[in-house]
């Protein structure tokens, strides 16, 4: 018998299995569970930021899926919670690379790079950065001391010149977001038990800026 309730988002958790066990035996949650759910879709989560009125870079979704999969309870939960109707089934847009390779245009509207490309799953950390003439880079769940790995010949969206990633391209569902000038800091956020209170660590990236030096950023 559970009491008391803490849980957190990751992969293969029974999450469903952690919400009918709460309702059954009225477990004191300390976090709201139902609401974990969003962090499957990245499209789900933007909606949400967006109604909260959370600044966020202009992004633009590439849904080929027919959009984020939103269930009855979920939506009633966030419609009661914060007044949000979310948004599920979205039409595939029409998506083409500028002629000059700077820039694609989704449904009419121009995302000029430098932008990051994003899957939809929240647990897919294969996140590509394009920048202008081409050549990105892809980060990824970090492993030994690396996050990410410069590439030559990315020209953006799938629509890359070596063929890297194309057979994919058709069959993918992503997020496109404007890419802001920044530090060359990475941060890292977590809570600890013994304080209770949230602790930012600041990382140096020289090791990656001496690996990736002769990147031209493209602003």
């Amino acid at each position: 018998m559970c009491d008391i309730l803490i849980s957190f988002f990751s992969t293969d958790f029974p999450l469903d299995k952690a919400i009918a066990y709460a309702k059954l035996r009225d477990v004191h949650c300390i976090n709201d569970l139902i609401p974990q759910a969003l962090l499957w879709d990245r499209r789900l989560v933007g909606q949400v930021l967006d109604h909260l009125g959370v600044p966020t870079p202009p992004r633009h979704e590439v849904s080929r899926d027919g959009g984020p999969k939103v269930d009855k309870e979920l939506k009633e939960h966030m419609k009661k919670k914060i007044g949000i109707n979310l948004r599920g089934f979205q039409v595939t847009p029409e998506v083409s690379l500028r002629e000059d390779g700077d820039a694609i245009i989704i449904d009419g509207q121009v995302l000029e790079k430098p932008f990051v490309e994003k899957p939809v799953s929240g647990e897919d950390h294969n996140v590509y950065i394009y920048y202008r003439g081409g050549g990105g880079r892809r980060l990824f769940r970090k492993v030994s001391v690396s996050h990410l790995i410069y590439a030559q010949g990315v020209y953006g969206n799938g629509f890359l010149r070596l063929g890297i990633r194309r057979a994919n391209w058709t069959r993918r569902s992503t997020t496109h977001e404007r890419m802001d000038r920044t530090s060359t800091k990475s941060l890292s956020m977590w809570t600890t038990w013994r304080t209770s209170k949230c602790t930012l660590s600041v990382q140096s990236t020289r090791m990656q800026r001496r690996e990736n030096r002769r990147l031209w950023m493209g602003w």
